[in-house]
This record gives structure tokens, sequence and C-alpha cells, in this order.
């Protein structure tokens, strides 16, 4: 009676999986489409904000103190398509989560670095090395001299802070970059994936 029942565990244990492989075959199509749409709306977000503007802004910032109005524009428009729920700023896939969230935190430190780089610190003017209108740094903002100083000795903690601050983004955004490195099979399990994903290119955060 017992060899009985074990067998009957037996097929509805092979029927379980027989009917899950199943179902998975009928879904991939719809959770593939899915994800390779996410990943071309990602990589569309990516070239707007453009890599190497992101690789470099922290040295831009502490090192050239000078950052381009260009790079600014881009951004408030890219922030300005994610307030609209424009289709090219929506993920929907079922990893639509981790895109979500390092484009959230990514527009977030965007909006902690304008509260630095904003007159009188920084002031937009004439044309940075490729011609192009950019904000420069103003060592002589009145904000920088301490009461009844003649020496503008809180500036480098600026420059530091805003680099800081610049370092996140990138960090944010190549967070965001390396998602679309993953291949449908690996985002099946993404609890575990993206993880190892981030500590394979030392993106922990």
């Amino acid at each position: 009676m017992s060899n009985i029942n074990y067998i009957d565990i037996i097929k509805n244990i092979f029927y379980f999986i027989g009917s899950s492989a199943g179902l998975f075959a009928v879904l991939r199509p719809i959770f593939e489409s899915k994800l390779q749409q996410d990943i071309q709306n990602a990589r569309k977000i990516i070239e707007r904000i453009g890599e190497d503007r992101l690789l470099y802004l922290d040295s831009s910032i502490y090192l050239h103190r000078c950052v381009s109005s260009e790079f600014f524009v881009d951004i408030d428009i890219l922030s300005n398509d994610i307030s609209e729920k424009k289709q090219c700023t929506r993920f929907s896939s079922h990893i639509s989560y981790y895109f979500n969230i390092e484009l959230k935190e990514i527009m977030n430190e965007y909006s902690n670095l304008r509260k630095y780089i904003q007159v009188p610190e920084w002031e937009p003017s004439g044309n940075d090395d490729n011609g192009k209108s950019a904000w420069y740094f103003n060592k002589k903002a009145k904000s920088f001299y301490p009461p009844g100083e003649y020496f503008p000795a809180n500036y480098p903690k600026h420059l530091e802070e805003a680099a800081e601050i610049a370092d996140k983004i990138k960090i944010r955004f190549l967070r965001f970059q390396a998602l679309t490195e993953l291949h449908y099979i690996e985002t099946i399990f993404h609890k575990w994936t993206v993880a190892k994903l981030y500590k394979k290119h030392n993106l922990t955060v």
C-alpha cells in the first residue's frame, strides 16, 4: 500500500514539473519580449545621459571646475520625461524594479548635485574647451568667505562634496547600465544574479 502511495507521489511530482515546464514555455515569449523592451529603453536613456560625461563628471567638478551646460539640459529633459511617464522611461518586465530604483537614484542624486552647482558658487558662462556653454566654479562667491575673513576658506569642502555626489551618480548609472548585460535566463533568478552582477563590477552600494 505504501509503495502505491510513493508511486502516486512521484507521478504527481513529475506531473507538476511537466506542467510548470509547459507553462514556462508558453509564458517565456511574453516575459522575454517585455525584458527586451526594458533593455531597449534603458539603452536609450544611457545614450541620452552619455557614458563619458558621467564617468568623468566628478573630475570635471573637482579638478577642472567646469561642467557642460548641455549635460544639465539633457538630464532636465529626461527628468521631465520621467515625470510625464513617457514610454521610453517606463519599465514593465520582471526586473523592472531594478531599472526603476537605479534611475530614481540617478535623478535624486542629480537633484542634490544641482543644489551645489548653481549661482553664485557656479556661474554659467561662455564656452568650454569644446566650444559649448558651461558652468564654471566661482571661487570668489561670498558664501565661501567666513565672516570677517578675506580668504575663501570654504570652497574646497564645497568641491569635495559636489564631487562625491557626482561619484554616486556615476555608480548608480553604471548599475543601471550593467542591468542591460543580463541574459533572459539570468533574470529568472534575479534575486541572486543582480547582486552577483553588481559585485562582479564593484558596484555594490
